[in-house]
């Protein structure tokens, strides 16, 4: 049984940028934004359409 625990830098060192954490970001919220504004426009259009077949079928 292992007594201690490795990590997995110790391992494989040539690895080690692998296994790093990965640097916080700024929280982006400029693409949620934009898929907000995408779905609203989808639904308003998606609606037209529907509307639009409804009347010519």
């Amino acid at each position: 049984m292992l007594a201690e625990q490795v990590k997995i830098g110790e391992l494989y060192p040539t690895a080690r940028r692998l296994f790093e954490p990965v640097p916080s970001k700024r929280r982006r919220y400029v693409p949620v934004f934009a898929w907000l504004i995408a779905g609203a426009v989808a639904v308003l259009a998606g609606q037209r359409i529907v509307d639009w077949i409804d009347r010519n079928l």
